[in-house]
């Protein structure tokens, strides 16, 4: 049932969050705090991207805003560290 699924939806999500933080650590030791930052920035955008692709969600105007703040915030970090 659904109920008792739910206790391993947890674990399973609070491992995923451990992996997550131990290798954007891992990556901010290995190519610099500005990679690391632009690769996190790009998870949400990805995300929604795939979803978009893949499972043929349609994303609001807020979504594609969103997308667009994204895609121009990694483009002034990128500029600004030239």
């Amino acid at each position: 049932s659904p109920i008792t699924s739910i206790p391993y939806t947890i674990l399973a999500l609070a491992l995923l969050e451990i992996i997550f933080i131990f290798l954007y650590y891992r990556g901010i030791e290995l190519e610099g705090p500005l990679t690391a930052t632009l690769f996190f920035l790009m998870g949400a955008l990805v995300s929604a991207l795939l979803s978009y692709v893949i499972l043929g969600e349609s994303l609001s105007i807020i979504g594609w805003v969103g997308g667009t703040l994204i895609l121009s915030g990694a483009y002034i970090l990128i500029k600004k560290s030239n």
